[in-house]
């Protein structure tokens, strides 16, 4: 979840809005910056961590944003089937939405971190936007305004 500081930063300025929120993520817009926060929880199935993204995607259109921030600090791991779909069809679509910015917050797990260092490698690889990876939310943020 998003850092104590980070949260209280974001929400003392009335700078914070839910917009989805289930059992595998919280999606939020955070209006300074116009950034949207996709905050993964713990283990994925595919389609909730697909859902999950693709409603991250949305958001950039609804909010017309192009900074996007990926907290995966607390997946346990990225599935190769959610990793294929990330690089094959997730990308594309980010790429047609306008996504210029990509930051994610690396998971604390082994397997979290191997399959998540995959998924940059991929896009950093293929994708068209900026993709930096980040060790908390505040610095991800920072790097993003």
């Amino acid at each position: 979840m998003m850092t104590e500081e980070t949260l209280h930063k974001l929400s003392t300025n009335k700078s914070l809005t839910p917009i989805f929120k289930d059992i595998c993520a919280e999606t939020y817009h955070v209006k300074e910056g116009n950034i949207i926060y996709l905050v993964m929880k713990g283990l994925t199935k595919n389609q909730c961590y697909q859902t999950n993204a693709e409603r991250a995607l949305s958001a950039l259109v609804r909010f017309n944003s192009c900074k996007m921030l990926i907290d995966f600090r607390n997946l346990v791991m990225l599935s190769p089937q959610d990793q294929q779909w990330m690089e094959e069809v997730w990308q594309r679509q980010a790429v047609k939405v306008g996504l210029h910015q990509l930051a994610i917050v690396m998971p604390d797990g082994l397997f979290a971190i191997l399959s998540t260092n995959k998924l940059i490698e991929a896009i950093k690889k293929h994708a068209s936007f900026d993709t930096e990876s980040f060790l908390n939310d505040t610095e991800a943020y920072d790097w993003l305004v």
